[in-house]
Formats: structure tokens, C-alpha cells, sequence
């Protein structure tokens, strides 16, 4: 069944959510930390510092060195769950008319609020009808619970374009992220023409009252993620990682960051397996949170600076807020941050680090070394600075230098993106250290890999070579190549079922106990208007048809049992497409006094 329901016109201003291995993250956080979920997946087994070669034994077996001058893995932006959806209402942002237009996926009824001057940066608490938008006319924030704003707006750092929240819903990060902004805008070049992009409000969000406090951070944010008790978020910036305990944030200041951009740290030699020193304290900054980096302040720091000076990525913090992780790109060298201690440790493997990402948990660290087709586990903060601490997966005759890591953290799955590589690796990690990776071969190579929250299916998107798969003349391999594609891996298995598609598979979209993958299909030119709903239980796809082209798409609530689809159309217009009986409800043009028209 698809119904139309009409209204007064409204701008759909919906933005996409991005879901990233490249910004830092914590457990149950999930990348790019805007309020929106996400998935993920990777991998590592084993015990002690013993290698187990993958299709050989731990005492034989060739391993074939991958090419060498690869670029860098690249991640593409998977977008999940856009920061507009609720567990019921759908918030829009008007900036042209000072409103947020909230739409009921159960009875389509709109209503709309003002919430200041110029709303444009919209996100939700996670799992509930609670929207934050920034309003950047006036450097306010507004809050808007269900269908209401029971407060009034309160102030913010003028520059900020990003709102970060807990998973609790208690405290919210305003911030201003560079990578948001673009050469039509105000900011340019990664740099705010006007004020400083080190300034940061802290939300404390109560039906009670909402309040903020503006605080200093380190030099150009790019990601923020909190403690899995909610008690603190973490900044990471281009120098290292400011730490905001919520407890402590009591007034305007500087929050203590911990360098990471050229730290004085210990250097470990990976080879030469032996314990050393937890790493050199840094001068403490102005401390909010009293933790013991202020306590004696005595300590410098050393004019020597570890090999490897390249700006830190892939950072990653322990759920109890307590460590960090990070590597150097291009380099061998890994990071140990402990963000109570104020100390960074340093760690150099035996050859470029091309990935890195932590368990769930926050125990364990996996490292992806593509030069030689290994994967290095270290648990966390042992793996460090003790070797016994470290286990060694030998990949051989494969390249692979990406990993992710299943939301449970039971399946790791190991690719890359740098070449046209059309397979995979799977590993159990809950399986014993004997146990045999999966080798899985795919029929296209690899742009993103993604997991599904019950650990049982990845959702691989695949690269579309130059030129059209309906050429004459072509051979089936290379029609392949030139065409767009997903694939679905059961990783119990590896059983994969190839999907062709007529435009590129993204955002997508995951429901909550993971029974569909939705992705969206958009080519203008083609007329390509399309939402995919693929079982994860049989991998049949079925297509349905949008009356525009899609821009975002979310799942709501498991009770709601609903995806929306924002799309691209003058007035506004937004499909709720119901995963269990396939119905179809469109709202188009939203209404001034909440009302709408069949």
C-alpha cells in the first residue's frame, strides 16, 4: 500500500550521517559520535606471541609478500543511521523559516516549533524522541522533547556545526568539525574565518532545565566520543586528546589534553620483546577533573621524540574513558595514551601500521601490518610494553590491510581497499587460537565493509571500475567490474550471495535487531529513484520505488518497525516504509499548523 499525504511547503534541509574507522571511537559509541549508531567489524585470536599462518600451520606454510608501494587503505563514509530519526518522530530542520518540522511515523501528523534563529545542525539522543539543534543565527541550542521545546534556548560557541551526544542522553558535545564545512560556507580551508575552532560547549540535558559551559580543547577537533558509563567525553584533536569529566566541568576552562601529536613518550622496540617503563608523564595543562596528571607537576619533557612524526589517526578509547589508542600513518609506531596518568607510550612494530582498531571491550588492540600480510592483537595496556602480551596472525599469500571488528566483537574480518583485491578474510575470535580463518572470495573488490548488530552478516560494498558494464563486446569479468554492487558474507560461513545494482549502494541503513539492510539507489540521470530492503535471513532483495531521489534514510524503533527515506524535492518530502508488511506512507510538504492533507 503507498500513500501520498500533501501539505503547505517546507525546505527538507536532512543531512546524512557518516560512520567512519577514521575518527576515534569508544565501545557502544560507535564512529562518527553525532547522536546516530552504527556498526563495525575486525579481527584477531589467540594466545601468547605464537603466529598461526592462515592456510598453513603455526610451523609451516609460504606467505607471499603483498605488492609494495600501495596507497593508504581508504574507508568509505557508510552512512547509518541519520541524526533526524527518533524511536517515533522524524525532526527536520527549516533554516529558512526558524522551525524544526516533527513528523509522527505512526499518524504522519507534522507538527512544527521555532526553535531560533537560522536551525540547521540536527541531532537525536540515541534510541529516543529527544532532537538537539543548534541554532547558528544566534549561537543558541535548542532541545525539543517529543513534539515540544519545554525550554528555552541556551547559548553556545558561536562557531559549532556538530552535535556529539552520550549514549545516556545526559550530556552533549557542541563542536565545530571541519570536515562538515565546504568552500560555500562560511568556513573554508579547515579553519574558521572568524573566533577559534578550540572552543567547545559542554550540554548538560535535563527536562528540568538544560545548561552549558564553554570550554577550550586542543587544536582543530575531529571527532568526540564518551566513556561508556557516560561520566566523560574525549576530544580528539590534531594534537592530541582533551578530556572533559563531566563531574569537573563546573565553569569556563581549559580541559587537560594529553599530546599525542609529537609526544615525549617511551619508544618499544616490537623486536626486541622486552618490558619496560609504562612511558614519560607530560606537563599537566589546567586541570578540570583533579585526576592525577596535576598532582605533582614535576615532571618535563624529554627533547628526544620518538620516530614517526606523522599526525595521529585511528584514534580509539577504552569505554572506561581510562586509554587510548593511535598510530602514525605510513609509520610502524603505535600510541598507549592513559588519560589519567597524562603518559603516552610508543610502540614500533615491524613494519607500516595501515590499521587499527579496539575490541568492544576496550582490551584489546588490533593492528594491521599489510606489508606483511599479519594482523598483531595486543591487549590493552599490557600488549605495549610486554611481548608476551602480543599475539601474531600470519595471513599468507593474502593482502589485506583494513579490519573490522563485529559489534560483539566475536567476528573480525580482514580486506583492503588499495588495490582490487576480490576476497576476504573471517575470523572467529571467540573460536581457540587453532582455529582456521575463512578465506571468502568475492566477485568484485572492496570499498567498505560494515557487520550487522547481531554478529551474523557483513554488508560488503563493493568499487565500480570506469566506463558502462553494457558496452559491446565486454566478457562477463569485466562487466562485473564496471557495474555497482554489494555483497551479503554470513560469517558463520562464508557463504556470499553477489547483489548488482543500477547506482552506487549508499547510506544504508540497518534495522535495530538487524532483520533488513535498506540501502538507497540514486542516479539522476538514469532516473534511478530506489530503497533496497534485503533479508539478512534468505539475502533476497526487494525494490521500492521513491517519488524522488533519496537523501537520507534511518531506521526508527524496533516497536515502529519503520525506515524513513528523506528525499529531494522542493517542499519536502519524506517515505516511511514499514520493514514487516512493505507498506508505504509519503509525507510531502510539511504544514504550518501540524496538519495535513490526504
Amino acid at each position: 500500500m503507498n500513500k501520498i499525504y500533501l501539505g503547505l511547503g517546507v525546505i527538507l534541509m536532512a543531512g546524512l550521517a557518516g560512520c567512519s574507522s577514521a575518527a576515534g571511537t569508544a565501545a557502544g559509541n560507535g564512529p562518527g559520535p553525532r547522536g546516530a549508531g552504527g556498526t563495525s567489524a575486525e579481527i584477531g585470536t589467540g594466545t601468547g606471541s605464537g603466529e598461526a599462518p592462515f592456510g598453513a600451520s603455526a610451523a609451516g606454510g609460504s606467505t607471499a609478500a603483498p605488492p609494495a608501494g600501495l596507497p593508504s587503505e581508504t574507508g568509505q563514509t557508510l552512512s547509518f543511521l541519520p541524526p533526524s530519526a527518533g524511536a517515533r518522530y522524524v525532526y527536520v530542520a527549516n533554516p529558512e523559516r526558524d522551525t524544526v518540522s516533527i513528523i509522527d511515523s505512526t499518524t504522519l501528523a507534522i507538527t512544527e516549533v521555532t526553535t531560533g534563529d537560522t536551525p540547521t545542525y540536527l541531532a537525536t539522543v540515541p534510541g529516543q524522541d529527544v532532537a538537539l539543534v543548534l541554532n547558528v543565527g544566534s549561537h543558541t541550542l535548542s532541545v525539543l522533547r517529543a513534539t515540544t521545546m519545554d525550554n528555552n534556548p541556551i547559548a553556545v560557541v558561536p562557531n559549532a556545526n556538530t552535535i556529539s551526544i552520550s549514549p545516556d542522553g545526559l550530556h552533549a558535545v557542541a563542536w565545530f568539525d571541519a570536515s562538515q564545512t565546504s568552500t560555500s560556507t562560511t568556513q573554508t580551508n579547515s579553519i574558521t574565518q572568524t573566533g577559534s575552532n578550540q572552543d567547545v560547549s559542554v550540554i548538560a540535558l535535563s527536562s528540568a532545565g538544560d545548561t552549558s559551559i564553554s570550554m577550550t580543547v586542543g587544536y582543530l577537533p575531529s571527532a568526540v566520543v564518551f566513556s561508556s558509563d557516560g561520566a566523560a567525553a574525549f576530544v580528539v584533536t590534531g594534537d592530541g586528546i582533551s578530556s572533559l569529566r563531566f563531574a569537573n566541568v563546573t565553569e569556563p576552562a581549559i580541559a587537560p589534553l594529553t599530546r599525542i601529536d609529537n609526544p615525549a613518550a617511551t619508544l618499544v622496540s616490537a623486536d626486541a620483546g622486552v618490558s619496560v617503563d609504562a612511558g614519560v608523564p607530560q606537563d599537566a595543562e589546567s586541570s578540570v577533573d583533579g585526576g592525577s596528571s596535576s598532582d605533582s607537576g614535576a615532571s618535563s619533557i624529554p627533547t628526544t621524540v620518538p620516530a614517526g612524526t606523522d599526525e595521529p589517526t585511528d584514534v580509539s578509547v577504552t569505554p572506561d574513558g581510562h586509554y587510548a589508542i593511535a598510530r602514525r600513518d605510513g609509520t610502524s609506531e603505535l600510541l598507549l595514551v592513559d588519560l589519567s596518568a597524562n603518559v603516552v607510550t610508543s610502540l614500533k612494530l615491524s613494519s607500516p601500521v595501515t590499521d587499527l582498531k579496539m575490541s568492544p571491550s576496550g582490551t584489546q588492540a588490533y593492528a594491521v601490518l599489510r606489508a606483511e600480510s599479519k594482523l598483531v592483537e595486543l591487549d590493552i595496556p599490557a600488549g605495549f610494553t610486554d611481548s608476551t602480551h602480543r599475539t601474531t596472525w600470519q595471513l599468507a599469500n593474502e593482502t589485506v590491510g583494513s579490519v573490522t571488528i563485529s559489534a560483539g566483537g566475536k567476528y573480525a574480518v580482514l580486506y583492503t581497499t588499495a588495490v582490487p583485491i576480490k576476497s576476504l578474510v573471517i575470523l572467529d575470535l571467540e573460536a581457540s587460537a587453532s582455529s582456521t580463518p575463512q578465506l571468502v572470495e568475492l566477485q568484485k573488490a572492496i570499498a567498505a565493509v560494515a557487520i550487522s548488530p547481531d554478529e551474523t552478516t557483513a554488508l560488503v560494498l563493493h568499487t565500480k571500475d570506469a566506463g558502462s558494464p553494457t558496452e559491446t563486446g565486454l566478457d562477463p569479468d569485466t562487466q562485473l567490474d564496471r557495474s555497482y554492487g554489494y555483497s551479503l558474507v554470513r560469517l558463520a560461513d562464508g557463504f556470499a550471495k553477489l547483489q548488482i545494482t543500477p547506482a552506487n549502494p549508499n547510506p544504508f541503513a540497518i534495522t535495530p535487531l538487524s532483520e533488513y539492510i535498506f540501502v538507497l539507489l540514486r542516479d539522476d540521470t538514469a532516473g534511478v529513484r530506489i530503497a533496497e530492503r534485503i533479508s539478512l535471513t534468505s539475502f533476497l532483495a526487494n525494490d521500492f520505488s521513491l517519488g524522488s531521489p533519496p537523501t537520507s534514510i534511518a531506521a526508527l524503533s524496533s516497536a515502529i518497525h519503520k525506515v524513513f527515506v528523506g528525499q529531494d524535492y522542493s517542499d519536502g518530502r519524506i517515505s516511511f516504509i514499514d520493514w514487516v508488511t512493505g507498506d508505504v506512507d509519503t509525507v510531502t510538504g510539511f504544514a504550518l499548523n501540524g496538519g495535513i492533507q490526504q
